[in-house]
């Protein structure tokens, strides 16, 4: 069985999973048929679903997501994207979100976030 990379977890942790284990059953049948001999699940294996922000819709709630694990999530998502978009660079990241680079660092701290350089 793969290894599962700490984002891949937080990623599938803030999920709502509107079809249930259905739903995630799919998900990785469709990494293994994709990725078939893969050590590691990472973020990139996973489908645009799941590495899109996540919608504030009454779907989520229903889910039992807390505003904090909401929040969390988009909030993951959007620095992964801008830390991609800097090549890594966190300073470049924080021009790019528009927020202090000691923030970024304690948020990508806080989020667990591993930085693609």
């Amino acid at each position: 069985l793969p290894a599962v990379s700490s984002n891949v977890l937080a990623i599938l942790t803030a999920y709502p999973w509107p079809g249930n284990v259905r739903e995630l059953e799919n998900e990785i049948k469709r990494i293994g048929t994709l990725y078939p001999g893969t050590s590691t699940i990472t973020e990139t294996m996973l489908s645009e679903t799941l590495r899109s922000p996540l919608p504030a819709t009454p779907s989520t709630f229903q889910n039992n997501l807390s505003l904090h694990q909401l929040i969390d999530g988009v909030e993951r998502r959007v620095i992964e994207e801008a830390l991609a978009k800097s090549g890594g660079n966190i300073s470049q990241t924080a021009v790019l979100l528009r927020c202090g680079r000691k923030s970024l660092q304690r948020k990508i701290k806080r989020l667990q976030i591993i930085s693609a350089k």
